[in-house]
């Protein structure tokens, strides 16, 4: 598998020949998290629950090109009360 990393958004590239079952946009909600856990300083499973509960709240919509940054703006507003945390 190549991976190619753009270290100015923090996203991965991944080619794999042959593999199917991965969702297009699996890189681009892995480093929402990874940006979350670094910036926020909370542990990844919290975050990872939430990007995960926004995304599905998006699963239906026919675009699906800016999900990935409306997803980790309302986890930043649902994280930016700190009672939230």
């Amino acid at each position: 598998m190549d991976i190619e990393t753009d270290t100015e958004t923090d996203t991965q590239t991944h080619t794999a020949p042959g593999r199917t079952g991965t969702h297009p946009l699996d890189a681009q909600f892995h480093a929402v998290e990874r940006r979350l856990v670094r910036e926020l300083r909370l542990p990844a499973e919290k975050v990872h629950e939430l990007v995960a509960a926004e995304r599905a709240r998006f699963a239906g919509a026919r675009v699906q090109t800016f999900v990935p940054i409306l997803v980790e703006r309302a986890v930043r507003t649902h994280l930016s009360d700190p009672r939230r945390r």
